[in-house]
């Protein structure tokens, strides 16, 4: 059986989920401290590369909370 939430409070838990991640991801660049993205060495590092990713996932979440949310018509951008 689906469980339908309503479309206010499913957006306040995923900007919280999101919010969360954005912060986790902040801490480990801080953690790191590293001024190298996108560099040949950043490839070869795999702890670089992690950085790497962190941000990307910032990046994605930033967009996340530009988009409303719809279940009968799928995702759409304000």
């Amino acid at each position: 059986m689906i469980k339908y939430v309503k479309k206010k409070k499913f957006k306040e838990i995923h900007k919280e989920k999101s919010n969360k991640q954005i912060n986790n991801a902040l801490l480990k660049i801080k953690r790191f401290n590293i001024k190298c993205y996108k560099s040949i060495s950043c490839n070869k590092n795999p702890l670089l590369k992690n950085y790497r990713n962190e941000v990307e996932e910032v990046n994605y979440y930033s967009k996340l909370e530009s988009t409303s949310i719809d279940y009968r018509f799928g995702i759409s951008e304000r």
